[in-house]
């Protein structure tokens, strides 16, 4: 019961989403690439760090820390998780991702970005704080939500989906063209797009047994290339294709098209749900879709 102190610098007092990280982490919140089963997602280069910089890139086990992820998934897109170049000594990438090869250019973008808190974040909060506040009433919430600490009969809701179960997805802005996007994939490719100033929304469901294919084939914001791709910026492309619906999904922010390899995804279950944000009428997104084994 002791106030923790946060010791920055004016640079960082400057920043909101960096203050709120250090916050996060004087809560409790362990950095999400000390997760004890981040090798399943991220390798350490060690190589390039300063040995009196290593500490930061330990497992929390090996710092002597006992952490519960609450089931929750790993998180690229965790505000929490260190930047691909941190502690490096010579500008050689430090935290690299790891896993399936058709992501890993993707998620290197995504992690280290200080744009926006994820939502898992405060569901760690509220399984470590607020985990009693209903202990009369149990509310089933879909998508990864969690019970509303404070109104126990309805789910807090990973975007994009709301209603009191998470069982609903935002509906689209008037330039998108229908209020709900929603496609069955089957064996028959199937292409899609928008070219508009909008925020659009897109689910895609296949049978059962089956997964949804998913590949991106024109991404085009007319914009110059960022380090760092996040699903707070207003010009991104968010694939959200894992089993927990709750985690960040594969954020697209440069140009894909001419001279460039389409990015091909393959939702984990029968469903895959697609985030499309542009700032201008003049941005292109096409995309193709079906049903795979």
């Amino acid at each position: 019961n002791v106030p923790n102190t946060i010791y920055v610098t004016n640079d960082c007092m400057g920043n909101y989403y960096t203050m709120l990280r250090l916050m996060f982490n004087a809560l409790g919140l362990s950095f999400e690439h000390r997760r004890n089963d981040r090798d399943k997602y991220i390798k350490i280069n060690n190589s390039t760090v300063d040995r009196s910089n290593q500490y930061y890139f330990l497992k929390d086990k090996d710092l002597g820390y006992e952490t519960e992820t609450f089931g929750t998934t790993y998180d690229y897109g965790s505000i929490t998780h260190g930047g691909a170049f941190d502690y490096s000594s010579r500008e050689v990438q430090t935290i690299i991702s790891v896993g399936d090869e058709k992501y890993i250019g993707w998620h290197n973008k995504m992690i280290g970005q200080r744009n926006i808190e994820s939502f898992n974040e405060y569901k760690l909060f509220n399984y470590l704080y607020c985990n009693n506040t209903c202990p009369q009433t149990k509310h089933d919430c879909q998508k990864g939500g969690y019970q509303h600490p404070k109104n126990c009969n309805k789910c807090k809701c990973p975007y994009p989906f709301e209603g009191n179960n998470c069982e609903e997805m935002k509906a689209n802005e008037r330039y998108c063209g229908d209020i709900a996007t929603i496609y069955t994939a089957t064996h028959e490719e199937i292409r899609r797009g928008f070219a508009n100033k909008a925020t659009c929304y897109v689910k895609i469901t296949a049978e059962r047994n089956q997964k949804v294919h998913i590949e991106v084939n024109l991404l085009d914001f007319q914009i110059p290339p960022s380090d760092i791709c996040s699903p707070g910026y207003s010009n991104v492309v968010e694939i959200i294709f894992g089993r927990d619906k709750s985690v960040t999904g594969l954020c697209l922010c440069a140009y894909i098209g001419s001279g460039y390899p389409s990015v091909i995804v393959t939702s984990e279950d029968n469903e895959a749900f697609i985030v499309y944000k542009g700032s201008s009428l003049n941005y292109n997104f096409k995309f193709s879709y079906k049903a795979v084994p």
